[in-house]
């Protein structure tokens, strides 16, 4: 229990999207006053559930390329290695950043501060929000998508809407640069079954609403088309609810 362990000098926060209120808030036990938290979790607002719960002083916050397949419980298979990013959401100084990439790279875990946490977030959204939902809708593992025609048009049009949601709020972004990451991210992990793609497969509930929910509700906010967005979101929302339901698609798909 979290009384148990008491305050931490740092806490890595790992659920999924929609667990995120609930994890924090039960923990709150091992929050002291000098504790750093770190989320590396996927989708937008993570870091504003959890500087809700424990303020935003100490909150780190980052992406990490490295894959992970749930076998069961307690049971994790390493997928994939890839590049860890950290930077700063509230007050924490660059000798907090460091201490903690330090400690990373130390137990062999490639990580590197970036000062700008924002547009490392969106980069990394614009990768899930492009590759996951189209994983989980066909069943396909990554490298599929860009060997399809079909999938890799609809692929780019997802990665196109996202950067004019993120250009309009505010963010310099390249859309033929963010394509051809996507790609060689799909490239990179050919063989690996995204998070939602294991999700769906393990009727569970998916992070669609702060991935590609997120990108659609962002884009009407500011006056941006989000179709591709839009329709992606609810197509796997009715997967999702097919499948944890046990009717429907849950029989048609494998």
């Amino acid at each position: 229990a979290a009384r148990d362990i008491g305050a931490a000098d740092l806490v890595i926060v790992f659920v999924k999207s929609y667990d995120t209120a609930g994890a924090v808030g039960s923990a709150g036990a091992v929050f002291g006053n000098a504790t750093l938290v770190l989320t590396l979790q996927n989708g937008l607002n993570n870091l504003e559930t959890i500087a809700a719960v424990t303020g935003r002083e100490g909150l780190l916050g980052g992406t990490t390329a490295h894959g992970a397949t749930l076998l069961g419980h307690g049971r994790i298979r390493h997928a994939g290695s890839g590049d860890t990013v950290i930077g700063a959401f509230g007050s924490a100084g660059t000798g907090e950043l460091n201490a903690v990439a330090g400690l990373f790279n130390h137990a062999g875990i490639t990580t590197a501060v970036t000062g700008d946490l924002t547009a490392t977030l969106w980069r990394k959204l614009v990768v899930n929000a492009a590759i996951n939902p189209l994983t989980a809708l066909t069943g396909l593992c990554n490298g599929d998508l860009i060997e399809n025609p079909a999938l890799a048009d609809v692929q780019d049009r997802l990665v196109r809407e996202a950067c004019a949601v993120a250009e309009a709020r505010g963010l310099r972004v390249n859309a033929g640069a963010a394509v051809a990451m996507v790609r060689e991210v799909c490239r990179r992990t050919a063989a690996n079954r995204s998070s939602m793609l294991q999700d769906v497969l393990g009727g569970r509930r998916t992070e669609i609403d702060a991935i590609n929910g997120a990108v659609a509700g962002v884009g009407e906010a500011c006056g941006v088309p989000v179709p591709y967005h839009t329709v992606v979101t609810r197509l796997v929302k009715a997967l999702e609810l097919s499948r944890r339901s046990g009717d429907g698609l849950s029989r048609a798909g494998g």
